[in-house]
C-alpha cells in the first residue's frame, strides 16, 4: 500500500513543476522513485541535472570558482540525492559544516524564487531537516505541498537486507 501511494504521488508530480521529497529509510528505492521523476521531465524536453549531494557540496562550497553553482541554480530541473548525507555526529544528525547547510539553502532558495522543479531524496525525514535548519527546510515543505514522503526508519523496509 505504501510503495502505491509513493507510485502515485511519483507519476502525478513528473507532470508537474511542484518539488518533490522522499526522505527517510536507506534502502526503499528513493533513488529510483526520483530518477523515474527527472525522467519523465527529460522525456519532455526539460534540461535536468544530477547532483550526488555528498559528493558535489564541496564544488558548490568552492569560492574561486560559482561556475557549478549557477549550472545547478538555474537548470529547469534539478534531482537532489542524498540531501545532508554524512556521517552521523554523537547527537544522531549529520556532522555538517555551517557552510555545507548554507550553500544548500542558497541553492533551494534561488530555485524556489525562480519556480524551478526541483526532486529531493534524503535518508533523514523532513522533520529532521527541519531541526537542522528550519528555513532550508520550510523551503522543501512549502515548495513540496502535497509530494512529502517520510519513511520511517524500519529495518523490515530496507530490500537491500532482505
Amino acid at each position: 500500500k505504501v510503495e502505491k501511494n509513493i507510485k502515485e504521488l511519483a507519476i502525478e508530480n513528473a507532470k508537474v513543476k511542484d518539488w518533490f521529497f522522499i526522505g527517510g529509510q536507506s534502502g526503499t528505492g528513493k533513488t529510483h522513485i526520483c530518477s523515474a521523476i527527472t525522467n519523465y521531465q527529460a522525456m519532455n524536453n526539460a534540461k535536468v541535472k544530477y547532483m550526488m549531494w555528498n559528493e558535489d557540496i564541496n564544488k558548490l562550497k568552492d569560492f574561486e570558482d560559482t561556475s557549478y553553482m549557477k549550472e545547478l541554480r538555474r537548470v529547469e530541473c534539478l534531482y537532489i540525492d542524498d540531501l545532508f548525507k554524512k556521517p552521523l555526529g554523537s547527537n544522531g544528525f549529520p556532522n555538517l559544516t555551517s557552510s555545507d547547510i548554507e550553500k544548500t539553502w542558497e541553492l533551494l532558495n534561488f530555485r524556489e524564487l525562480n519556480k524551478l522543479k526541483t526532486v529531493i531524496s534524503s535518508e533523514l525525514t523532513l522533520d529532521e531537516i527541519l531541526k537542522i535548519d528550519e528555513s532550508l527546510g520550510g523551503r522543501i515543505k512549502q515548495n513540496a505541498g502535497k509530494f512529502i514522503i517520510s519513511l520511517n526508519h524500519n529495518q523490515e523496509r530496507n530490500r537491500r537486507l532482505s
